[in-house]
């Protein structure tokens, strides 16, 4: 397995976002069936983040990702797309961001109705809801200094390792706080009720890691 020299990493009021470009390649003489993309992300040494490939872009110039779903590899056949990594709410979780988002945008509309006609004064959160949404925000927000080591692994239906990759990055104070500075985005209701049109992303060197 290889994977492009860099990784994309966001803060979202959902969690975090690992994004790199991953190739797979079967050297063997059989068809293999890829089932899942894993990924591992320890921070000096502690967990910080286990999840799944959970969409890929067909193309360098798909605008939207699609859902990661099993596929065969053939022998001497490469898989190679860009990947997310994120993390996916449980069912409740799903629901009570849902309810906040709704509060949020129903917040957004009864200012909008109430300001006087040519007020262009931008609509912000209700402070009860900010302060809601940026505690998700938070509890989710995983991208502090620190020594990482990331390993990404195709596994088969029995979660047998067909191929693994194993790198290591670093990020400062300055990068943790440029990543942080998406929550305060939340007040205007960035990714929230509308995807941001320049996301905060940071773009971090990954080099391989060779320990054990």
């Amino acid at each position: 397995m290889a994977v492009q020299s860099q990784a994309a990493l966001r803060a979202t009021v959902t969690g975090p976002l690992f994004q790199v470009y991953v190739s797979v390649e079967n050297t063997g003489g059989k068809k293999v069936r890829i089932h899942r993309l894993s990924l591992a992300v320890k921070r000096d040494g502690q967990d910080v983040l286990r999840v799944d490939g959970s969409g890929y872009f067909e193309s360098p110039s798909s605008p939207s990702a699609v859902i990661f779903r099993p596929f065969d590899l053939p022998p001497e056949q490469t898989w190679a797309h860009n990947v997310n990594f994120y993390p996916l709410p449980s069912r409740e979780e799903d629901r009570a961001f849902r309810k906040e988002k709704a509060a949020l945008l129903a917040a957004f509309n009864q200012q909008a109705r109430s300001r006087p006609e040519g007020d262009t004064t931008p609509v912000i959160a209700p402070p009860d809801l900010y302060a809601l949404l940026n505690a998700r925000f938070e509890r989710g927000f995983v991208w502090t200094q620190g020594e990482y080591q990331a390993s990404i692994l195709a596994l088969d239906k029995d979660g047998r390792a067909l191929a693994e990759g194993r790198y290591r990055f670093v990020l400062f104070e300055s990068d943790r706080d440029e990543l942080k500075a998406a929550g305060s985005r939340i007040l205007v209701g960035e990714g929230v009720v509308f995807d941001p049109k320049e996301p905060i992303t940071l773009v971090v060197p990954l080099a391989l890691d060779n320990t054990s």
